[in-house]
């Protein structure tokens, strides 16, 4: 199996493709420049931004605010049942969370599960897709919230939490093993907004 790397000359997505390519060639997996393709392209990783292109057989997307667009499954998706993870954590029990999948499935730490369990969270259909998690293309509805607020900078920074917030039935959150490759520091929880942004937008979503 050989994956494709499809990204622009931009500055951003192209660090994103070499360093895939650089460590792609350490673990030992055939990946190369969508540049370099000849034939059939079965297996392809699009780093956004980008001009989004597709696999024959498989057709990622590097990039979570895309694949949250509602417009995204109608020209990309080949199935309804979309996968998505943060790339900074490695989740050990994808088996365990697709053989529990009903409806809205996200993946947790024990620690968030007992956050999510204590106001003011309890009381909300929060969960987190970035551990892992499972949902149907056609839950992917934020009409509602745009109906009220604009796509801005807090839309697209929240957009997994505003999903589950309005998803109709409560999410499925499912233990599993869960591991944590970034330093906090550097991701949005370790931000000084962090909990107001997230105050802010169950706000919102009650309205």
């Amino acid at each position: 199996m050989t994956l494709y790397l499809n990204a622009d000359k931009g500055q951003f997505s192209y660090n994103k493709k070499d360093y895939l390519l650089r460590a792609a060639k350490r673990v030992g997996i055939d990946a190369k420049d969508i540049q370099n393709a000849e034939g059939e392209i079965e297996y392809l990783l699009n780093i956004q931004p980008c001009d989004i292109k597709r696999g024959s057989h498989w057709t990622g997307l590097w990039h979570i605010d895309v694949s949250l667009d509602s417009h995204f499954p109608q020209h990309y998706v080949n199935n309804e049942l979309i996968y998505t993870q943060d790339d900074d954590v490695i989740n050990h029990d994808i088996d365990k969370l697709i053989e529990a999948h009903e409806g809205l499935t996200c993946a947790a730490t024990e620690g968030y599960m007992n956050a999510l369990n204590k106001p003011p969270y309890s009381n909300t259909n929060l969960a987190l897709l970035g551990y892992g998690s499972l949902f149907s293309t056609w839950d992917m509805n934020f009409g509602k919230y745009l109906s009220k607020y604009p796509a801005d900078e807090l839309f697209y920074r929240e957009a997994d939490r505003i999903f589950t917030l309005l998803n109709p039935n409560k999410p499925r959150v499912i233990k599993c093993n869960i591991e944590e490759i970034d330093n906090l520091k550097h991701s949005m929880s370790g931000e000084s907004r962090h909990l107001s942004d997230r105050q802010e937008i169950i706000k919102r979503c009650k309205q």
